[in-house]
């Protein structure tokens, strides 16, 4: 599929985790003016450099420090960027933090942390981007977890706040449907997110082999290729929709 984002604007919330600085440096090796927020200036530095590397003129990535679960610091990020790069069109949400841990083992602090890393950051940032979005017509790409569709008693906390995102989803795209707004969710396999830690975990997650589809595991390049397809005009007809990366895993309701 041919992605044209020439002229466009995206904001991706949540680059710290790696998939955001994929999102970001995949928009800009496409000719997307990029702004990207996070609460790591050194990270957020790092990633600029990296877009440019990719073909983007300076005046075209905007790094925006800012603590994502606080309302009023997303709302003025994302009033910086529209100033300094132009309308917004395309919003993706990917602060996604894995958090391990079974019932037993299961603290308060757990639960909260990942609710406001994961939930709350997805939904505070896309009510501050509304504004901007039904101006253009927008696009909001939420990045979930296949978890949330299959069981897994050591990842409670982390399913919940994936299984919440995947409902955010849905009701707020039928919300914004009136303003032309599309909001769908890209939930890759475990695997993808494991790939991306640093450092990586002594025991990675490995891919059932009775998955649907007998191929490898997917990767981060076959989440980004999703992205772009829902942020094309090829999909202007879906919203609301929850497209698993996991080779078929979650309809064969494969337990992690």
């Amino acid at each position: 599929m041919n992605v044209n984002l020439q002229g466009k604007t995206a904001v991706v919330v949540g680059v710290e985790g790696g998939l955001g600085k994929a999102v970001a440096v995949h928009f800009a090796s496409h000719g997307c003016s990029v702004a990207v927020l996070g609460k790591n200036q050194e990270k957020l530095d790092e990633i600029t450099r990296e877009c440019i590397r990719h073909g983007l003129d300076s005046k075209q990535v905007l790094a925006v420090e800012c603590y994502l679960q606080v309302e009023s610091d997303v709302e003025n990020a994302l009033s910086q960027i529209s100033d300094k790069l132009g309308p917004m069109h395309i919003l993706v949400n990917c602060a996604v933090e894995i958090s391990y841990g079974r019932l037993s083992e299961l603290a308060p602090s757990a639960v909260i942390d990942a609710m406001q890393v994961n939930t709350m950051t997805t939904a505070m940032a896309t009510k501050a981007a509304v504004s901007y979005l039904e101006k253009t017509e927008g696009v909001v790409i939420n990045i979930s977890c296949s978890c949330a569709h299959r069981t897994s008693p050591s990842l409670v906390a982390f399913g919940m706040a994936m299984s919440s995102i995947n409902y955010f989803t849905q009701s707020t795209a039928l919300e914004l449907a009136p303003k032309g707004v599309r909001i769908n969710a890209v939930s890759p396999s475990f695997n993808v997110f494991e790939s991306l830690l640093e450092p990586p975990p002594t025991e990675i997650y490995e891919e059932p082999r009775q998955a649907p589809l007998n191929q490898p595991p997917p990767t981060v390049d076959d989440v980004l290729k999703t992205i772009s397809f829902l942020v094309s005009d090829e999909s202007r007809f879906i919203t609301g929709e929850i497209i698993c990366v996991d080779n078929g895993l979650h309809t064969a309701k494969v337990p992690i």
